[in-house]
């Protein structure tokens, strides 16, 4: 056991045995989070948008997860995580909420916010270092976080089955099924009926699976930075095309 940047780290961490191919992952992640956020904004009467970017929640877990395992020096990682969500916050105001910015700039966080204190939640979880476990718990559920504790569950699921692909799976589908079916009342937003069913647009995080739990090899080569400086600007674009529009 040695230290990195003040930090006890193991010198051997267990390899995955999930899909280790974290640069496709993200790609196909940031593809579907690009379709969710243009259908929300300017095509918000079809939901199909809505449905494929529920696959980007997931797969970016799983990735932080991934770095969380393999990163030389966690403090950089999440300040990596932690600079991004404030360099992207004003950007995500200006795209979703353009004339209520103020509000937006404070009354929601975007999702960089919600991997920022999951990654501490569940770092703490694997050091068993429980306030730091419980301030990032804290932290999801009283800041106007998306998605809130979900990123610190599906962190958790994938961290505590990362050598056991079939008992990751099988959590994945329960969590999933669970998320999109129980509670669900018909008219409730992001919710559509099928045979009298009310059905959760959470059942498309199926979507995700397969790229998660079977073994993909196209490893193509993108250099970090790109993932960290794609979310900022996509929604820095979106903003001023709403403006432009006046939309």
């Amino acid at each position: 056991m040695g230290k990195e940047g003040g930090i006890a780290v193991e010198s051997y961490v267990p390899r995955l045995r999930t899909n280790l191919d974290t640069n496709f992952l993200k790609l196909v992640a940031t593809a579907a989070m690009l379709v969710d956020h243009v259908g929300a904004i300017f095509f918000p009467a079809y939901p199909v948008f809505r449905w494929i970017g529920r696959i980007s929640f997931p797969i970016f877990c799983y990735c932080m997860v991934v770095g969380l395992l393999y990163t030389r020096s966690f403090p950089r990682y999440l300040g990596r995580v932690g600079l991004f969500a404030l360099l992207s916050q004003p950007c995500w105001a200006l795209a979703l909420y353009p004339n209520a910015f103020l509000w937006g700039l404070l009354g929601s966080l975007n999702i960089f916010f919600t991997l920022f204190f999951s990654l501490l939640a569940v770092w703490g979880w694997s050091r068993r270092s429980w306030g730091w476990f419980l301030l990032g718990l804290a932290a999801s559920l009283i800041l106007p976080c998306d998605y809130h504790a979900g990123g610190i569950l599906w962190m958790l699921l994938f961290y505590l089955c990362r050598n056991r692909p079939a008992a990751g799976a099988a959590g994945y589908l329960l969590y999933t099924l669970w998320t999109a079916l129980v509670g669900r009342q018909a008219g409730e937003v992001f919710t559509f009926v099928v045979n009298g069913l009310p059905i959760g647009y959470e059942i498309f995080l199926l979507g995700a699976f397969p790229f998660l739990f079977l073994h993909t090899q196209f490893h193509p080569r993108i250099n970090k930075w790109f993932f960290y400086g794609f979310y900022p600007l996509h929604l820095l674009a979106i903003g001023l095309i709403r403006l432009a529009l006046e939309i």
